[in-house]
């Protein structure tokens, strides 16, 4: 089995312009992608298939079974993971399957240091917010974005620096943005 290789976009191309047969192989590839935790091809071709729902379920499931382990974890995030997990999560907000592997993933890769600085650099705390008030009704996409956020070290008081208010009641909680926050800088 050859292994995958991102293709250089010609100049002026913009991601879709291959076919779906391109992005299922690559879908095909990832398990053994995972197997030779080869983070490097899996976030190359979730940047290249952006648009591929099929293809960015897959690579957050491999990129959260394989970052369990810390020296991978930290390999993701250096190799551009959590941002293209944010922008698969924010481009399939409204596909389960992949909010539930891309959420997974990032809960995952949050618990280390340098993915909360990446996460929280890369738009990570607003594009979870934006997913929290898109899937509002969700009460399984609102348990795992809370428990990101909770990683990520934003639990009330900085939530009250960010402009947000956290409440808990008993096993939910609720996120409100506050605009009279809006001038507050963290």
């Amino acid at each position: 089995m050859k292994d995958w290789a991102p293709r250089v976009l010609p100049s002026g191309a913009v991601d879709g312009w291959h076919g779906d047969s391109d992005a299922e192989a690559f879908k095909n590839q990832i398990e053994a992608l995972k197997t030779q935790r080869n983070v490097v091809a899996i976030v190359s071709g979730m940047k290249e298939f952006a648009t591929h729902s099929g293809v960015q379920k897959h690579a957050c499931a491999a990129l959260w079974r394989i970052g369990k382990e810390k020296a991978t974890k930290t390999a993701i995030g250096k190799a551009g993971g959590c941002y293209a997990i944010l922008t698969a999560v924010q481009t399939h907000s409204m596909d389960s399957d992949v909010l539930d592997q891309g959420l997974g993933s990032l809960w995952c890769l949050a618990a280390d240091a340098e993915n909360k600085i990446l996460i929280v650099k890369a738009g990570g705390v607003e594009v979870l917010l934006q997913v929290l008030q898109a899937v509002a009704q969700d009460a399984d996409v609102q348990e795992k974005v809370l428990s990101i956020l909770w990683n990520l070290g934003v639990d009330p008081d900085s939530a009250t620096r960010l402009g947000l208010a956290l409440t808990f009641q008993g096993d939910s909680a609720t996120l409100n943005r506050h605009n009279m926050y809006s001038n507050v800088k963290v």
